[in-house]
């Protein structure tokens, strides 16, 4: 009956403002747009709704302090499929997955499809057609960087700017390239160096101070970001 796709926001950071927006999102899915109300009742709402229908709840991101009856989601659902999609280790091993599948990187031709879907009605020139492989070659199969950077290129569709992002990801970057990182690594340069205030740049290298494969509570770090002054 119903295919629900949520991004779960990573800008608000209260427990009941992130349950709330999902809320949202999943009744105007539901057209129930004009039952939109507070969050006890927006959970009785969908609740019912989903009881005796089939669907397919796709979560972008999650939060390992929310649980799914909070939203309204119940396990009485028996015609229901709730896919989360995580690299939060916390909720990996805390939350009651019946199945856990790791996505692998993508193969080229998937990498090709993700860049195509992503500039699709631009007219592209010949010059920069011969730049999509060698740009792709250096992202990793990652889709997260692979959108980053298409979205950044259809800003601007110009062969000496397409040249100059390909030039800076295969530019030598030392010990990232013997750890095959060469290309996020730089990746990850064009994105702070696209930051127009220092303010900003600041707020992003801090995110550099938590483990490898943490994942950040937005609250800790907005905090984090207050007692430094940013």
């Amino acid at each position: 009956d119903y295919v629900i796709w949520v991004t779960v926001p990573t800008n608000l950071h209260e427990k009941e403002d992130v349950i709330k927006t999902i809320q949202e999102n999943i009744l105007r899915r539901l057209e129930l747009t004009e039952q939109i109300s507070a969050i006890d009742k927006n959970k009785d709402t969908i609740c019912t709704e989903l009881r005796e229908k089939s669907y397919l709840l796709l979560f972008e991101g999650f939060s390992s302090s929310i649980q799914l009856r909070e939203i309204g989601v119940s396990e009485e659902h028996k015609h229901g499929i709730v896919v989360i999609e995580t690299t939060d280790p916390v909720l990996l091993r805390s939350f009651g997955f019946d199945q856990k599948i790791k996505v692998e990187k993508l193969p080229y031709n998937d990498s090709r499809k993700l860049f195509d879907k992503i500039m699709e009605g631009e007219k592209l020139s010949k010059e920069c057609c011969d730049l999509i492989g060698l740009i792709l070659k250096e992202l990793g199969g990652l889709p997260g960087v692979i959108s980053f950077i298409a979205t950044l290129l259809k800003s601007k569709i110009d062969a000496e700017f397409w040249g100059t992002i390909k030039d800076k990801l295969t530019a030598d970057v030392g010990e990232s390239e013997d750890l095959g990182l060469g290309g996020l690594f730089k990746a990850f340069e064009i994105a702070y160096e696209g930051l127009k205030e220092d303010r900003c740049k600041s707020c992003l290298l801090y995110a550099a101070l938590f483990p490898k494969d943490f994942t950040i509570p937005i609250n800790v770090l907005v905090e984090c970001w207050k007692a430094e002054g940013f």
